[in-house]
This record gives structure tokens, sequence and C-alpha cells, in this order.
């Protein structure tokens, strides 16, 4: 029976492997999409064999909380286009992944001060969330060029893309990236190499965006991460995030902005 050392080291390669072969999915993604699942699949297999072989002993959080991005791919991959706009396809590709965020988390019995579930301080978190947000939203939209999401002209298009973004799309990737993937990275490998590794999945699946892309969310993932660090609020960096693609993808349409 292997110890609890040897446990830990055998989480660590599976992570380690895992990282590796999803950095090297997402590269491929645009070249061919079933080469990236079939990486994709090799991950989750090992992931389960890891668990299976470790019931009831130490297990490697990282390598645990690591199965989110496989199983974001897939859904977002595979799940049929139902709708003529982007923006109605976008909580069909979430819903699944918010299920899968609470097992992971009740997989790794995350306490809720730790995943940012905390309403302290909103009063200072929603304006400075709004302000870097808008900073962010500035470098990217002269990065990435993109279509305006908002589905029809007037308040209810932009309260639907408002919605979306902010209660699917931002409150989603945070949780994964920022309260699940960064936590568990950070109890495993400490808080500077967390920040990194996080930061690296979150500007990695970004990368089919372009290299300008993935080196900007690199850098912006530092400073979220660095932020949810120092302040283990979710509410803050969901705001950073929500109030970036609003602007990036509706209100920067709206008034017309050139940049």
């Amino acid at each position: 029976m292997p110890t609890e050392v040897e446990f830990k080291q055998l989480g660590v390669k599976v992570f380690i492997c895992s990282y590796f072969l999803i950095v090297l999915a997402e590269i491929l993604i645009l070249l061919n999409r079933y080469i990236s699942l079939l990486l994709y699949s090799v991950v989750i297999l090992a992931v389960l064999f890891y668990l299976t072989i470790t019931r009831g002993v130490y297990r490697c959080r990282s390598a645990i909380s690591i199965l989110l991005l496989p199983i974001l791919r897939f859904v977002n991959l595979s799940t049929p286009v139902f709708f003529p706009y982007t923006i109605y396809w976008l909580p069909i590709v979430y819903l699944p992944i918010f299920l899968s965020i609470y097992t992971i988390i009740r997989a790794l019995d995350l306490k809720i001060e730790e995943i940012g579930f905390s309403l302290k301080k909103l009063y200072i978190y929603i304006p400075f969330g709004v302000i870097i947000g808008f900073l962010f939203a500035i470098v990217e939209f002269k990065i990435l060029k993109p279509n305006n999401l908002i589905p029809i002209p007037g308040l209810t298009g932009f309260l639907t893309l408002f919605i979306v973004m902010f209660m699917f799309v931002a409150f989603a990737e945070e949780l994964m990236f920022r309260s699940v993937l960064q936590t568990s990275f950070e109890k495993d490998f400490g808080l500077i190499k967390g920040l990194i590794l996080a930061a690296g999945l979150f500007a990695i699946v970004h990368i089919k965006y372009g290299l300008l892309e993935f080196v900007f969310t690199f850098f912006a993932g530092l400073i979220i991460g660095y932020l949810f660090q120092k302040t283990r609020s979710l509410p803050f960096v969901v705001m950073i995030r929500g109030t970036a693609d609003v602007m990036i993808f509706g209100v920067f349409h709206m008034i017309g902005l050139r940049i």
C-alpha cells in the first residue's frame, strides 16, 4: 500500500501531466478539435484513475479541480447551437459548468470563505471593480475588435447582455478559475505558484483569440487573482469581469467607440 507521501507525489504528477495536456489541447483546438477533445479525454481518464486508486486517502486537490477545464471544453464544443444569437447560447453552455463546479467544491470540501462568498466591503469593491473592469475593457476591446453581442437594440437587449455576462459568464468563470482552481493550487503549491498556475490556465483558454489576447489575459489573470488573494471576495472579481465583458460586447458598440 503506497504511503500518503507517495499518493501526494502521484497526484502532483497527474496534475502536471494534465496541465501540459490542457495547454497542448488549447493550442491545437483551432487546428483539429477532435485531437483536442482526445487530449482532454486523456486528462479525464487520468484524473478518474487517480481518484479510483486513492479512494479514502490523501488526494491532490489540484489534480481533482483541473477536471473543470475538460468539462468546460467538452460542453462548449459539443452543445448544439439552437439560437441565432451567441448571447442566448451562453447560458446553455454555462449551466452544466455550475453543476460541475458545485460537485468539485463539495469533493474538495472548500469552505465558504475560501471560495469568496462574502458580502463584506461591497461598497468599496463594487465601484473599484467597475473601474478596473472598464480599464481592462479598453485594452481588450482594442485587441479583440469583437462583434456586438446585444441581440436586439434597446434596453431589453442590453439587459439580456448584462444578465448573461454577469450571472453566467463572469460568475461561472471566476468561480472556476479563482474560487476553485486558484484556491486548490494555492493549497498544494503556495500562493505565488498557485496564482501563476491559475493565471496560466485562464490565459491558455483564450489563446484561440491570438497571442496578444493570450498575453493580455495572463497578466489580467495575475491581477484579478492577486486581488482575489488579498480580498477573498468573489463578488469583487465577478464585478471586474462582468463590467469588462459588458463594455466589450455591448456598451462600446452602443456608443460607437473606435480605438
